[in-house]
């Protein structure tokens, strides 16, 4: 594989790097000609600019759009046998497949980063897209993939997967394009920030999901998930806990007046506690 074809496959998987994703260790760049080093950060933009929310990210927050190609660039080129690769014009598939690992945790790090600051701002309108792309993706795994069901409510991180496949996925484009136009309309006419939700208001959202649970057995499953870490769920589990949570956004997407809207929104976002509050509080 040579150099160039690869940027466009490793920006994909960069722009959609998990937003639980966190920095790994670096080890000592490797000897790169500087002309190299800024062939291959144009390439990356290159291939990055090719999703509208990397593209408005440069456009609205062009310092942030900045650090995470130089981010993702030099997470890529210090991965072991980067220089020789460069210095043979090739580019081994297993390398290939290390560069852009390391290259998606720095870029989706500080990607993170952006969305943790500038959601809070998402207007209803673009809150409700995003919670019936949740609803969609889940109702649609539900059946096959009860696993992948709980990634797109959120629970589990998400699989990893060919990068060509992600690509392909209209989901993951509808996603791009919702997080385009949260990060556009919050930089351009934001939406106050959501308050805590209401306790009382959580417990009775909470209490009409669980009716959602088709058996005793599934209540019980649900239960039980709850003393464990996502990761360890088995099959029951999961299907349990996709159940109720996508019951639980339905409800709110039902509910007249965006009220429910600005409720998941409360959810995620409101309070001391919400990621964006914690950043500022630093």
């Amino acid at each position: 594989m040579t150099l160039k074809p690869c940027l466009a496959i490793c920006a994909a998987l960069v722009v959609l790097a998990s937003s639980e994703a966190e920095g790994a260790p670096r080890a000592e760049a490797p000897t790169i000609s500087a002309s190299d080093r800024a062939d291959f950060a144009a390439g990356l933009a290159d291939g990055v600019r090719k999703w509208p929310d990397a593209r408005v990210i440069e456009k609205y927050y062009p310092d942030d759009f900045k650090r995470m190609v130089e981010d993702g660039v030099e997470a890529a080129l210090s991965t072991d046998g980067a220089s020789a690769a460069f210095a043979n014009q090739s580019m081994p598939p297993a390398l290939f497949r290390k560069m852009t690992e390391k290259m998606a945790l720095a870029y989706g790090a500080l990607r993170s980063q952006i969305i943790d600051r500038e959601y809070p701002k998402a207007s209803n309108e673009n809150v409700r897209a995003l919670m019936q792309l949740v609803v969609d993706r889940a109702n649609a795994a539900i059946a096959h993939s009860p696993k992948q069901c709980v990634v797109a409510v959120g629970l589990v991180k998400e699989i990893p997967r060919d990068p060509r496949d992600v690509i392909a996925d209209p989901d993951i484009q509808r996603m791009a394009k919702i997080a385009a136009d949260i990060l556009e309309q919050a930089a351009t006419k934001p939406s106050p920030p959501p308050e805590a939700p209401d306790p009382e208001a959580l417990n009775a959202l909470n209490l009409e999901a669980a009716k959602a649970l088709p058996s005793d057995k599934s209540l019980n499953a649900f239960i039980a998930s709850a003393e464990i870490p996502s990761e360890r769920w088995n099959v029951e589990q999961q299907r349990a806990a996709c159940l109720f949570y996508t019951r639980r956004i339905e409800i709110l997407l039902e509910r007249p007046n965006d009220e429910g809207v600005r409720l998941y929104w409360a959810m995620r976002y409101g309070g001391p506690s919400a990621p964006w509050a914690r950043r500022q509080s630093r």
